[in-house]
């Protein structure tokens, strides 16, 4: 079976797509997709509903000195139209003595190095991202400017449905013109509206007659301003590809193939996942975790966690046969963390070493390589095949560490 050709044609078609964050209708297209794929190749298929905030916002106006500015709405963000003065803070200590009645408040340095967690992201939210939210909040300011340490089309700072304070992003070019004019005033205007959409999970099985599965996932959503190729379109279209050889496959072993969504904001997908199944978890041999595979200059990349001597040495001797493929640290920011927090045996797949393109307008499917993201599928098959064998011969050897 050509793997790059129903990869390819999988990605074509997410190309085409664009933009799908989660509650909008090409979200539900690209969730309507994967269910098509999935029922086609035999799978007996769950929607697995959840509300979800959907956002949308028309022209933003900026504007110092009668200067107007470029800016990107941060994701979320509720309206305002406001002229007013502003303070400028470039780390926390600074913005706890401030006081911000009636004013807008420019961040910038230490506070707008990262791209902030929503504060309803369970699974990765760093300490440093809630103090500065935290502290915004209860300082209160009328809108706020964050200055990205990007030199054009900056990424937004903050993108969290709960935050409720109106606030935009500009590049570090165009903040150096707010720095210089401190003593002036700033008109924003940010026409938008924020409301309650619908989100779903597609999840594809063949587990009849046994016991124990091997999960695979990827998420689908991408976030506002991304088309999302590599991001995760590379994720789900290996998942499609598994989904499609495994179905001509007799395996020893349940499959269970999981379509996430809203994962780039807040991972809501994977908390109702795990809320409804958490408690058959001990019935899953591993779960393998596809998010940003095959960059065309960057690195396949494998992580693991909570695997035993025996899965380790199944990774190693797989990946002398895949050298494209290098283990790294571990990492914890996607939808695997549900299942590593629970003991489960877990691989997670991505790239290292590529430019910034990530969860921005550049992230097209020029920056995909097919052929890349064929190792991955093919490592995939291959794991999924051998812990199939051992699971029929002794599969107390995959299970040890869990008895």
């Amino acid at each position: 079976m050509d793997y790059i050709n129903l990869f390819t044609n999988h990605l074509n078609w997410f190309q085409k797509a664009g933009p799908r964050p989660a509650g909008s209708s090409r979200n539900r297209e690209a969730g309507q997709y994967i269910n098509d794929v999935f029922i086609k190749n035999g799978y007996e298929v769950e929607t697995q509903e959840f509300p979800c905030c959907y956002w949308s916002h028309q022209r933003i106006e900026l504007s110092i000195n009668n200067t107007y500015l470029a800016a990107v709405p941060n994701s979320y963000t509720p309206p305002c139209s406001l002229s007013l003065p502003f303070e400028t803070f470039s780390y926390v200590e600074e913005l706890e003595l401030s006081d911000l009645s009636n004013r807008i408040a420019v961040i910038y340095g230490q506070l707008t190095k990262e791209i902030l967690t929503p504060k309803s992201n369970k699974f990765f939210n760093p300490k440093h991202h809630k103090t500065i939210i935290s502290l915004l909040e209860r300082k209160n300011p009328a809108a706020i400017i964050a200055i990205s340490h990007e030199f054009e089309k900056p990424r937004p700072v903050i993108e969290d449905c709960d935050f409720n304070i109106p606030s935009v992003t500009v590049s570090a070019i165009d903040g150096l013109k707010i720095l210089m004019h401190p003593e002036s005033t700033i008109k924003l205007s940010i026409p938008c509206q924020r409301s309650t959409g619908n989100a779903s999970n597609i999840i594809g099985r063949r587990t009849a007659g046994f016991d124990k599965k091997v999960i695979i996932c990827a998420n689908f959503d991408t976030k506002y301003n991304s088309t999302g190729a590599f991001d995760n379109a590379s994720g789900t279209c290996a998942l499609l590809t598994i989904a499609e050889i495994l179905a001509h496959k007799d395996l020893n072993i349940g499959l269970e193939l999981i379509a996430f969504n809203d994962e780039e904001y807040t991972a809501k997908g994977a908390v109702v996942y795990l809320e409804k199944y958490r408690n058959t978890f001990p019935k899953i041999l591993s779960a393998i975790n596809l998010d940003g595979i095959g960059n065309r200059v960057g690195v396949n990349c494998i992580t693991s966690f909570e695997t035993d001597s025996n899965i380790n040495a199944l990774i190693d001797n797989l990946l002398k046969k895949y050298p494209g493929i290098k283990r790294v640290d571990q990492w914890y920011s996607a939808d695997h963390t549900i299942f590593l927090l629970c003991n489960v045996p877990t691989l997670a797949f991505s790239s290292m070493d590529f430019p910034p393109i990530v969860q921005t307008q550049w992230d097209n499917i020029e920056w995909v390589e097919p052929r890349k993201a064929q190792e991955v599928i093919s490592f995939v098959l291959d794991y999924v095949g051998q812990m199939s064998d051992i699971n029929a011969r002794k599969p107390e050897l995959i299970n040890a560490k869990r008895q």
